[in-house]
C-alpha cells in the first residue's frame, strides 16, 4: 500500500484528490473509502447519492460543493463535521493498493531454466 501521510488541511486533501480544481464522483468515493467511512451508517451507494446532490447539474464539484457534500456525509454517518474532517485529513491523499507476487522457483531460479534460456 502506497499513499500520502496525513494532510494539514481540508484544502490539501481536496487538491490531492482533485488536482485540476474539480473533483469527480470516482475520486470523491475513493476519498470516502480511503478514510474508511463506508460502513459507518453509510453504504457505498449513499456516497454516490451525496455526490449527486452536491454536484447539481454539473459533472464535478468545486471546493464549496465539496464542503457541502462533507456536511451531508457528517449527517449520514452521525458524526460531528469537525470530527469527520479530522478523519479525512488523517487519511491524507489517495492510497494505491496492489498485489505483490510470491516467489516462484521456476521463474526466479535461473538454474531451472531449460533450452536456449538456460545458457
Amino acid at each position: 500500500e502506497v499513499g500520502f501521510g496525513p494532510a494539514d488541511s481540508l484544502d490539501e486533501v481536496f487538491e490531492l484528490f482533485a488536482p485540476n480544481g474539480e473533483m469527480d464522483g470516482r475520486n470523491f468515493a475513493k476519498m470516502i473509502r480511503d478514510a474508511k467511512l463506508v460502513g459507518r451508517n453509510m453504504a457505498a451507494p449513499d456516497v454516490d447519492l451525496i455526490f449527486a446532490k452536491a454536484k447539481g447539474k454539473g459533472v464535478k464539484i468545486n471546493r464549496k460543493q465539496f464542503v457541502l457534500a462533507l456536511e451531508d456525509v457528517a449527517l449520514r454517518t452521525k458524526m460531528e463535521y469537525d470530527a469527520l474532517v479530522q478523519i479525512i485529513m488523517d487519511a491524507g491523499g489517495p492510497r494505491l493498493v496492489g498485489t505483490h507476487a510470491e516467489a516462484n522457483k521456476f521463474h526466479d531460479d535461473k538454474t531451472t531454466y531449460t533450452g536456449s534460456h538456460g545458457r
